[in-house]
């Protein structure tokens, strides 16, 4: 996460109008590509479930963060089935990589040995 006034400073807080027609033209993108209509409710859904399960509820209260993103899943068509695309899981165990390096910099190593064997589940080098 980016510092507040950073932020603030770059436009990169977005009022809920802005975030609203963001969520709609994902939504748009997605059925575009054939992507399953549930796929942003489930990303927004694990992004809340990330930073809950550290307890870090500062990098999303800042501002309303929150807030709007409760509101931002309930808007959101949830899934119909659990949705699962081996090229979009390949591109996210770089990112899993990434969030585990944070990890074991912030000394939280039972959560780096759970985002490992997150990828080594899915057979994933990164």
């Amino acid at each position: 996460m980016v510092n507040e006034k950073i932020a603030r400073r770059m436009g990169m807080v977005y009022t809920p109008k802005q975030q609203k027609r963001a969520d709609q033209l994902a939504e748009d993108f997605l059925s575009y590509q054939n992507i399953p209509s549930g796929a942003l409710h489930s990303a927004l859904s694990k992004i809340k479930d990330y930073y809950v399960g550290n307890r870090d509820y500062l990098a999303l209260s800042r501002g309303g963060n929150f807030e709007d993103l409760d509101k931002r899943i309930s808007r959101a068509m949830p899934p119909e089935k659990e949705f699962y695309n081996r090229n979009f899981s390949k591109f996210m165990s770089g990112v899993t990589t990434f969030n585990a390096i944070i990890q074991v910099n912030s000394e939280k190593f039972a959560e780096a040995t759970r985002l490992v064997n997150k990828n080594i589940e899915q057979n994933f080098a990164t």
